[in-house]
């Protein structure tokens, strides 16, 4: 009788954990399974979400969104700020102050105006009158007011113009050049018939003169980066090699003086006059305006 009890407390207990045992699984099972079908959710919840998210880029135009238009709306932020007191719409000076270089040379440009019409008959005298006095005196065809012309332009590299009169017929020669030193207008350059300027492009101008039969020049020269002069690169000319003026010799220096003591004496004549035409064949045509299309005040 004792063991018959034994045998079903046992018999009780197997029961009871199987039960036990298979409820933690249906458990177990139910738990994965709502795990599974929340994971589901929110994939579904993101996958919409993407969709809605394409949908409505494809409406934006090309001129919404993107990252120019949000550093755009920083920028403006940013000016909205306390900190910020500077006015967004102001112009700085410098964009706001922009000198006039036509109405500065306006009075060099009157004057030789009044050179013209008079002739070059001495009632009127401007500063670098001298190669526009000997174009208007020779010139027996043409409207002087058509002969010689002028050019504000910045050759000299600085950003501030420099104003260039010249010969309008072959638009090479170079009568005489103004630059602008504190708002004034300043003659750096005059030149003659027998001593004159043309423009080799950029900064570069050729120089070519004489000073009598066995005197010969040219030289290549730059305008300094403000404008305020002229500055020497090579200088060659022709000049007797002794007091009986037997022999010429043909010299080259950077100083700009004709000089043999400070020169250096190239090895023929013939080297001489190819670097001569070397430098002529650079020189390039200045775009003039004729005076007769210069109005005065």
């Amino acid at each position: 009788m004792k063991n018959k009890r034994k045998f079903i407390i046992g018999l009780a207990l197997v029961l009871f954990g199987t039960i036990l045992v298979s409820g933690c699984g249906k458990k177990e099972e139910a738990g994965a399974e709502e795990e599974w079908v929340s994971d589901k959710i929110v994939a579904e919840k993101e996958e919409d979400a993407g969709e809605q998210n394409f949908d409505t880029n494809i409406e934006i135009s090309p001129n919404q969104g993107g990252k120019a238009d949000i550093e755009k709306a920083d920028l403006e932020e940013d000016k909205k700020t306390p900190g910020n007191t500077e006015d967004a719409g102001a112009e700085t000076p410098e964009k706001s102050l922009k000198t006039d270089y036509a109405q500065i040379y306006s009075k060099v440009l009157d004057e030789f105006h009044a050179l013209i019409a008079s002739g070059s008959d001495g009632s009127v005298t401007v500063e670098g009158e001298g190669g526009v006095g000997e174009a208007i005196r020779s010139n027996e065809e043409d409207d002087n007011f058509a002969i010689v012309g002028y050019a504000i332009e910045d050759f000299s590299g600085d950003g501030i113009p420099e104003l260039i009169i010249g010969d309008t017929v072959y638009g090479s020669t170079i009568y005489t050049m103004y630059s602008c030193a504190n708002g004034e207008p300043r003659c750096i350059l005059e030149s003659y018939y027998r001593s004159r300027y043309s423009w080799m492009g950029g900064n570069e101008f050729f120089y070519e003169g004489s000073g009598g039969a066995i005197y010969s020049i040219f030289a290549h020269y730059t305008i300094s980066p403000d404008g305020g002069e002229l500055l020497c690169q090579d200088y060659y000319f022709s000049h007797e090699t002794d007091e009986t003026f037997e022999e010429i010799g043909f010299y080259r220096n950077t100083s700009g003086e004709m000089e043999p003591e400070v020169s250096t004496m190239l090895s023929s004549e013939e080297e001489f006059w190819a670097l001569q035409e070397e430098l002529r064949d650079r020189v390039q045509e200045i775009e003039l305006i004729p005076f007769s299309e210069y109005e005065t005040d």
